[in-house]
């Protein structure tokens, strides 16, 4: 049995379900890290990464609350490539040191990060286990513009500015297919979950 815990990176494309996979995970009772929700976090009012963020974009970049307008974000980052890596320069770093202090604590025999960029920014060596969640592009690209209320071109777009599906199915342990209903996948998270539990638990 190793002494400390293992990790489970989950990634895939927008779209993908990866938050659907990560709650499964949470209802079998791992601990889940969730990059998405520490990226709100490192961004609030009052956070080094807001105010360089105002600096750089302006305060039209903010709703009423004062905090980011996130949809506003996406729109100009996807018209762009340099705002893109300038609003990444200030918020990656933060998201990814507070990752590893929350992969750092005590969580259990294992526990999951979900992590959009895993394999773009070489996140995979922190983690025992990788796996990518995988639909359709079609199925992607209608999801995607469902949840953000845009057209079926701006949510390709958004998809083109990824790294590929298939490149990241290509690094991962393990893929699931998010192609069915929301039980089908949840039993097939079941299933892994049993596998990779049985696999690295039980070494040593």
């Amino acid at each position: 049995m190793k002494n400390t815990p293992i990790k489970i990176g989950v990634t895939g494309c927008a779209g993908s379900g990866k938050s659907l996979v990560c709650k499964r995970f949470s209802q079998l009772g791992l601990k889940v890290v969730s990059c998405d929700g520490i990226a709100r976090q490192v961004v609030e009012p009052g956070t080094k990464a807001h105010g360089q963020l105002v600096a750089m974009f302006g305060k039209s970049m903010l709703g009423d609350d004062g905090g980011l307008d996130r949809k506003k974000l996406r729109a100009l980052i996807s018209g762009s490539p340099a705002d893109r890596e300038r609003l990444e320069g200030v918020v990656q770093p933060a998201i990814v040191a507070e990752m590893l202090r929350l992969l750092g604590e005590p969580g259990g025999e294992l526990v999951v990060a979900e992590v959009p960029l895993l394999f773009e920014l070489d996140l995979d060596r922190h983690f025992d286990v990788t796996m990518v969640v995988a639909a359709p592009r079609e199925t992607l690209i209608q999801r995607i513009s469902v949840r953000d209320g845009v057209d079926f071109d701006s949510a390709g777009s958004l998809l083109d500015m990824q790294m590929s599906q298939e490149e990241k199915i290509d690094r991962a342990d393990h893929v699931l297919w998010n192609t069915g209903s929301v039980d089908s996948l949840c039993s097939r998270v079941d299933e892994l979950f049993g596998i990779i539990r049985n696999s690295l638990l039980d070494m040593g």
